[in-house]
């Protein structure tokens, strides 16, 4: 969307929302991803609360 927004001439102010939007999901997934790595390399470990 962003892409063809910018094609349109959409000005960037009005994408700023959607920019911002991309760049925390982007992160998010990141962070997920790395997360869920340690999780199966056995590095990050935790005990259950009883």
């Amino acid at each position: 969307m962003l892409t063809a927004s910018r094609e349109h001439g959409v000005p960037r102010l009005h994408l700023l929302e959607h920019e911002y939007l991309q760049t925390t999901t982007s992160a998010e997934l990141a962070w997920v991803r790395a997360v869920s790595r340690d999780i199966r390399a056995g590095a990050l470990t935790w005990q259950p609360y009883a």
